[in-house]
């Protein structure tokens, strides 16, 4: 606990270093979030030298040792190839594991392996339900990606009332894909009244997440600088999500980027107040769990 304040900056200065060696004070006493914690610091170089290698032995130990926190992680190493060799059928069956056992962002990740194809055949009923899960639980990319489900029809009965209902929750909670989308409802009118003016203002919340952090010029270090300048600068709520979810490889980062990707509108559907050219098929461009 101690290391883990050093981490967040929880009532002392963040330090790294200082939360390395906590964790590998607990982590030689078997301490299952420690070995866990201690690998995320390997993996991204938090207060020790990166060592993707050593990051795996550390998850894997935790796993085995029954912690879920670590078999998602685990999981997202054999999905992209993080000092494993890529085995997204491994990746999935380490989801799996940790997602039946409740823990949150397994359950997203699972749920969007099913939702994209990922290691599995798609399969968008599958995708919703896990995604409920672990909104249920208030993991903000789940609370998105259920709402993005109910837009579309994904699985569910197609609700573009409830889907502004969860991309206005993950809004207001400080995930920034749900502001685009939740702006591009407004700009055509999907499940709301026409509000350009309002969209707008969602669309800058969004992009001024993204300019901050791709700013930062050490993307090893963004997770820990983009926490705190969302924290400090831009939306308070940021401050409770994953530390690593500002990394290039996760949701986060992902969704703004596939935003801008996928978003787009003809100028004469604009006019006719219709959905996005080709925003359906934003969820088959290849991206990565969370």
């Amino acid at each position: 606990n101690l290391g883990f304040c050093y981490y967040r900056g929880i009532g002392v200065e963040a330090d790294d270093k200082q939360a390395a060696e906590w964790f590998q004070k607990a982590a030689d006493q078997n301490y299952r979030r420690a070995i866990y914690l201690l690998g995320e610091c390997y993996e991204y170089g938090y207060g020790l030298e990166k060592d993707v290698n050593r990051a795996i032995e550390l998850y894997t130990e935790a796993h085995e040792a029954g912690y879920p926190p670590a078999a998602c992680s685990l999981g997202l190493c054999y999905e992209i190839g993080t000092g494993v060799e890529i085995d997204k059928v491994k990746a999935v069956e380490l989801y799996r594991q940790a997602a039946q056992q409740g823990d949150a962002r397994a359950q997203c990740n699972l749920g969007f392996c099913y939702y994209q194809g990922i290691g599995v055949e798609a399969d968008d009923k599958q995708a919703a339900e896990w995604f409920q899960k672990a909104a249920d639980q208030d993991y903000l990319r789940a609370v998105y990606l259920l709402g993005e489900s109910y837009e579309y029809g994904y699985g569910l009965d197609r609700d573009e009332q409830q889907a502004v209902a969860l991309y206005t929750r993950a809004q207001q909670a400080g995930y920034p894909s749900a502001a685009c989308s939740l702006g591009l409802c407004y700009e055509v009118g999907t499940g709301v009244e026409v509000d350009k003016t309002k969209a707008v203002q969602l669309y800058r919340q969004t992009c001024r997440i993204a300019i901050k952090i791709q700013n930062i010029t050490s993307y090893n270090l963004l997770p820990y600088k983009a926490r705190r300048i969302s924290a400090q600068k831009i939306i308070p709520q940021m401050a409770f999500l994953p530390r690593h979810a500002f990394s290039q490889r996760s949701g986060v980062f992902k969704d703004i980027l596939v935003s801008r990707q996928s978003h787009g509108l003809t100028p004469a559907a604009v006019s006719a107040g219709r959905s996005p050219a080709r925003r359906p098929a934003a969820r088959r461009l290849p991206r990565v769990s969370a």
